[in-house]
């Protein structure tokens, strides 16, 4: 039972990308997180949150200052992470990518991109970079694979290497689980 809800844990997660892209009101591309993972930060906040309240509460050893301090830390870092990954969203357009992040939004033109590039960083990125700035597409959003094709039909498919062998290790990776 373990192994299969694991596996099912898994395919979930590696499978976000493949998944088709959601789209708003005007038809433009939303690349957000899956459902799964908004609701599980949310969730696993939402408890150590109450954990917190009901350990404080019913506790017959008053918590130190300091062990009361590093709970709530923990706790409001939980929350305010929840917070960030259900605020956070790409948006395409016919004519550009612009991140929603929690501290602001940034836009970058396809017709701008000078290069496309991967990082490893925060789980796998796709970075996008003209001269002075970039734009992150995580690439554990649903709908990434879409954008990829999409990306490669605007730019060129030399041009998107990185990002097309990203999708394809993260496809190698989904079998495993398969």
């Amino acid at each position: 039972m373990e192994t299969y809800l694991r596996r099912k844990f898994f395919r979930y997660l590696l499978g976000c990308p493949f998944q088709p892209a959601k789209k708003n009101q005007t038809g433009e591309m939303l690349l957000v997180k899956g459902g799964m993972i908004k609701w599980g930060t949310f969730s696993v906040s939402l408890f150590f949150m109450i954990s917190l309240v009901l350990i404080s509460l019913f506790s017959d050893d008053p918590f130190t200052e300091i062990q009361f301090a590093l709970i709530l830390t923990v706790a409001l870092f939980l929350g305010l992470g929840c917070l960030a990954l259900h605020l956070s969203k790409i948006v395409i357009s016919e004519a550009a990518i612009t991140s929603y992040k929690w501290y602001g939004k940034k836009s970058i033109r396809f017709s701008d991109i000078k290069e496309v590039d991967y990082t490893s960083f925060f789980g796998g990125c796709i970075v996008l970079k003209d001269g002075d700035k970039s734009v992150w597409v995580p690439i554990e959003n649903v709908g990434t694979a879409e954008f990829v094709t999409l990306l490669c039909e605007k730019l060129g498919r030399e041009q998107c290497g990185k990002a097309v062998q990203a999708i394809y290790t993260r496809k190698q990776e989904l079998a495993r689980f398969m």
